[in-house]
């Protein structure tokens, strides 16, 4: 599968299309005094991933800084160091949100476009050249919101922010996603909300992404007074009350900005919005999947499970989730 890669260095977790960073401007490493073949003119420049909408320009002196677009204007930037490994074959050094080791280049023969590899086999094209201005990502102000449900709000008084809530069935949720801004969490710009890894959702210390948890009991996390971290079977039950497994996706997901019209009917309320996960140092294809944690653990010390939506299936997949990913949180209330 194809997938879409940024590079950031404010983050120490990687989610499913473009790696995001919450950072207004971005400090370029220095790219130290070690030894390594010439850069050649070939590599330097100016790189671009339109579906992604991520820029990178490679430096003659080894450093480099990338950049993604939020509707026509640079958001987010990090900079990084690479080395070249051969004619044409580079690889990133340094840069803290991934898995340096396997992010590698191949310049194409006709010195046009960039292929880059992870350790999992999966590509990504860069063209040469700068982004073109139309280069946005969905703007999800113009996605509409179901006129038929009455919507009540709730307002977050650590940060000011509001967000609709709406009670399906005997629950009540969150309408949005969230977007609380806290140390270690990852900025996603399609969707305008922030993804945190399962000890940040869960409030608990972060050795809890590679350690036993057993603990049942409701917990609050990163979610507002009042509201906690969904169990799963919590939910199970909004996904048997909009239609079970198969469907449910149809009935939560948004009317608007999934990717190759994979849109749902937001029957409920619910407003899932495609987003641009970050999981494993690898990012998809902008809006194919938002994938939201519960709070319950699975029998592994490094997984939870997840609440998981595609573009291209109208079911809701529940399964489990690597801990150190950034995924999404919806809040539910006590």
């Amino acid at each position: 599968m194809k997938r879409i890669f940024a590079l950031c260095s404010c983050l120490v977790f990687a989610t499913t299309a473009v790696l995001l960073s919450s950072c207004d401007s971005a400090t370029t490493p220095s790219a130290g005094s070690e030894s390594k073949p010439k850069i050649t003119s070939t590599i330097v420049g100016v790189w671009h991933n339109s579906e992604g909408a991520v820029e990178v320009t490679f430096n003659a002196d080894g450093t480099g800084i990338s950049r993604t677009v939020k509707n026509g204007t640079s958001k987010f930037s990090s900079g990084f160091v690479y080395e070249i490994l051969s004619e044409g074959n580079l690889r990133i050094t340094e840069d803290r949100a991934i898995d340096v080791e396997f992010l590698k280049f191949w310049l194409s023969v006709d010195g046009n476009s960039l292929t880059m590899v992870n350790k999992k086999s999966d590509t990504t094209t860069f063209e040469r050249g700068p982004l073109s201005p139309s280069a946005v990502n969905v703007d999800t102000t113009t996605i509409p919101w179901n006129t038929a449900i009455t919507y009540g709000t709730l307002k977050d008084v650590r940060d000011g922010k509001s967000y609709r809530t709406v009670k399906i069935g005997s629950q009540t949720w969150m309408a949005e996603d969230l977007a609380f801004d806290t140390v270690g969490a990852h900025w996603d710009a399609m969707a305008e909300a922030w993804g945190y890894p399962w000890s940040m959702a869960m409030g608990i210390d972060s050795r809890y992404d590679s350690a036993d948890w057993t603990s049942t009991d409701r917990r609050k996390g990163v979610c507002p007074a009042g509201w906690h971290l969904p169990s799963l079977s919590e939910w199970k039950t909004l996904i048997a009350f909009a239609g079970g497994d198969s469907t449910a996706g149809s009935a939560l997901k948004s009317t608007a900005g999934w990717y190759d019209n994979g849109n749902g009917l937001d029957n409920l309320g619910f407003r899932v919005l495609s987003s641009s996960k970050h999981y494993g140092g690898n990012d998809t294809l902008l809006g194919t999947s938002t994938l939201y944690w519960a709070s319950t653990a699975t029998s592994s010390t490094t997984s939870s499970w997840i609440a998981s939506f595609y573009s291209w299936r109208p079911a809701v997949e529940t399964g489990y989730g690597s801990r150190e990913s950034g995924f999404h949180v919806r809040c539910i209330q006590d």
